[in-house]
């Protein structure tokens, strides 16, 4: 049985998939800063959101951009409100797609974290 940790030419496979680049070695991810809305990249690992001015919107990618079927591997990505603010950072999928079944997530405290797996079809929180 092949298993993410112990094989890295299956989890460069996902990697690879749909031009999506990766540091050299496969284990590191890439920070992204935001502080206005922002649809991540298939290049994102890492978000993270200051929303101290503003409400924040962050949409997801494509899903099937996201997974490797054949392997049933997804890219996560990872997003993080960073500041103190009453603001919210709201999380959207790229289109009719959903987030554990709903329309959105949204985060309110600072440092709350959440990572997104997929299907290839919609997203869902780990």
């Amino acid at each position: 049985v092949k298993h993410w940790h112990t094989n890295l030419s299956a989890l460069d496979m996902i990697r690879v998939y749909n031009s999506i680049v990766f540091s050299t070695n496969g284990f590191g991810v890439t920070l992204k800063s935001v502080t206005t809305n922002y649809t991540i990249t298939t290049s994102d690992t890492v978000v993270l959101c200051d929303a101290t001015a503003t409400n924040t919107i962050l949409t997801l990618p494509n899903p099937s951009l996201c997974y490797d079927g054949t392997n049933f591997a997804s890219v996560k990505f990872t997003v993080s409100k960073i500041d103190s603010s009453t603001n919210t950072v709201t999380v959207n999928p790229f289109s009719t797609d959903t987030i554990n079944g709903t329309l959105s997530l949204s985060l309110t405290l600072q440092n709350e974290s959440v990572s997104f797996v997929t299907d290839g079809t919609n997203w869902y929180s780990i």
